[in-house]
């Protein structure tokens, strides 16, 4: 999906790379494990850069279902001078 046309949407491989689509163009950015941490024990902070990009992906799991992890957060986007900040929400799991 294109995020600039409304279906925003981010695949990662935690701790190791991040995908989306701009423009028609798939953009690959890899984990920089320098920024990104553990904030507590709820909330984890992702960033992964890449083709000129930055994406900080903040999330805090708010319901646990078995291996199911139900999450809220905010992802943001950077290019050059150019930033777009999205809430976001999903299930992670096995």
């Amino acid at each position: 999906m294109d995020v600039d046309k409304g279906k925003k949407i981010l695949a990662t491989k935690t701790a190791e790379l991040a995908y989306f689509r701009y423009n028609g163009k798939d953009v690959v950015m890899k984990y920089d494990k320098k920024e990104s941490k553990v904030v507590d024990k709820q909330t984890t902070r992702e960033v992964y850069r890449g083709n000129g990009y930055v994406v900080v992906l903040t999330i805090q799991i708010i319901q646990v279902k078995g291996e199911e992890m139900l999450s809220t957060g905010t992802l943001e986007i950077s290019h050059e001078d150019k930033k777009v900040k999205i809430k976001v929400s999903g299930v992670s799991g096995c």
